[in-house]
């Protein structure tokens, strides 16, 4: 299995100021607000792999899914 990719290899597309506002403004959030992304993201997550399942099984029922 491959090495998981380092943190400045997922973010070869930010610059270094920006990189350090984004890690600003998350240690900044409270705890409220890091919960709030943190339920976000894996709502996203399951939609993205619910609508993955729906394009894999296109006969699938609701419950099924």
């Amino acid at each position: 299995m491959p090495p998981l990719p380092t943190w400045r290899q997922m973010n070869a597309d930010a610059t270094p100021e920006v990189e350090a506002l984004q890690l600003t403004r998350f240690r900044e959030a409270p705890a409220w607000e890091k919960l709030e992304m943190l339920a976000g993201l894996n709502q996203m997550a399951y939609d993205m792999a619910y609508l993955s399942l729906q394009r894999r099984y296109p006969a699938a029922t609701e419950e099924e899914l």
